[in-house]
């Protein structure tokens, strides 16, 4: 930034579970930690995107304390006092929140930009456009999302609907003015975003200033602000470890940030975004992002198709990678199967939320050694 312009701050979320990659995902090694494509990690490629636009010092991270240390070693050059740690998961809303007002507190006339670390992103120039444009309208005082273009109907996204009025902007990637927040809609519904052109897949990627976030929050969720407002100091710098902390965490309401804030917040606007993004929501999303053969199968070493269509078999490196068996797939359709070295998850393509279902029945049953 040049001078005279605010200091621009990221915060990446790195809290998550991700339950929908089971059974390659566990408590200990969360989705942030998983390795897809190549040697990088989704928290570790997180990182460098941002890194190669904001100056290290300026990125934080928030996450758990039980994904602490495996933070800090993904992660060496993130300085002790950028690891935020929430004592225990209160949705997005609370983790940014906290993050914020540590922000606040260096750096009051901060732009900050929010980002879940478990996103890939195809075309980092276009990220990079579609960020510049999102941080300067934060800048000129907006709450800025960033929606994604879509190219589907998808139902598994929440839409952003914006307003019939022209770009709000002054570069070459549009700002538009958002009329209204949708849930994830039936397919009819989806169909229709779609023709119309002006609907765009929520992300969850946001960018404010330090300002206008604080007192958008305390007019929006004035109970979560003074939730957040009273939490003690650390105990140590990028430490949430003492008593008197976890105790006041655990009466900061748990809502997300769309429910608490964007939903009913004025003054918010969307950039474009189109980078070939994908939220790595579960399996599915792996899969439409490998190369396919003739019959929609994603060809794999000891993985043999016979009459089978749309399928797909992934394996965790594990004591059985030296001497992997053959996976055979026969008449079949449209089926997603998983190893691990101590599970075999075998599901049809859109199971995502029945693997919820799937850990908690794990969980019930005190099978705590698969989760």
């Amino acid at each position: 930034m040049g001078a005279g312009r605010p200091s621009v701050w990221v915060i990446l979320l790195a809290g998550g579970r991700g339950t929908r990659f089971w059974p390659v995902s566990r408590a200990s090694h969360p989705k942030q930690l998983l390795r897809f494509f190549g040697d990088k990690t989704l928290l570790r490629g997180t990182w460098d995107r941002f890194a190669a636009l904001v100056p290290k010092e300026r990125i934080l991270v928030v996450t758990g304390p039980a994904y602490a240390d495996a933070t800090r070693r993904e992660l060496p050059e993130l300085s002790a006092a950028n690891l935020i740690l929430e004592p225990s998961g209160r949705d997005t809303a609370p983790a940014i929140a906290l993050a914020m007002r540590e922000v606040q507190a260096r750096d009051a006339d901060a732009v900050c930009v929010v980002a879940p670390t478990d996103h890939f992103i195809a075309d980092q120039q276009a990220f990079a456009a579609a960020l510049g444009a999102g941080i300067a309208a934060a800048a000129a005082g907006s709450l800025v999302t960033l929606g994604v273009t879509p190219d589907r109907p998808a139902t598994v996204y929440g839409y952003i609907e914006t307003a019939p009025k022209t770009d709000t902007g002054t570069g070459a990637v549009p700002v538009l003015p958002v009329a209204r927040f949708h849930e994830k809609p039936g397919l009819d519904d989806a169909r229709r975003y779609l023709a119309s052109g002006r609907f765009f897949w929520n992300a969850g990627l946001f960018a404010w200033s330090a300002a206008r976030f604080h007192a958008s929050l305390a007019q929006a969720a004035p109970a979560l602000a003074a939730a957040v407002g009273a939490l003690p100091d650390y105990a140590t710098p990028g430490e949430a470890g003492n008593d008197a902390f976890a105790e006041a965490w655990s009466r900061v309401p748990s809502i997300s940030i769309d429910y608490a804030l964007m939903e009913k917040a004025t003054g918010i606007v969307v950039v474009p975004l189109a980078a070939g993004w994908s939220d790595l929501g579960g399996w599915d999303a792996i899969r439409e992002l490998l190369p396919a053969d003739a019959d929609d199968n994603r060809p794999s070493p000891d993985v043999t198709y016979v009459r089978s269509r749309g399928c797909s078999v992934h394996r965790a490196p594990g004591p059985r990678e030296g001497a992997r068996r053959l996976y055979a797939l026969v008449g079949v359709e449209d089926l997603v199967v998983v190893e691990t070295d101590d599970a075999v998850l075998i599901c049809k393509e859109g199971s995502g939320e029945e693997l919820r279902e799937l850990v908690s029945r794990l969980r019930s049953e005190g099978r705590e050694d698969l989760l």
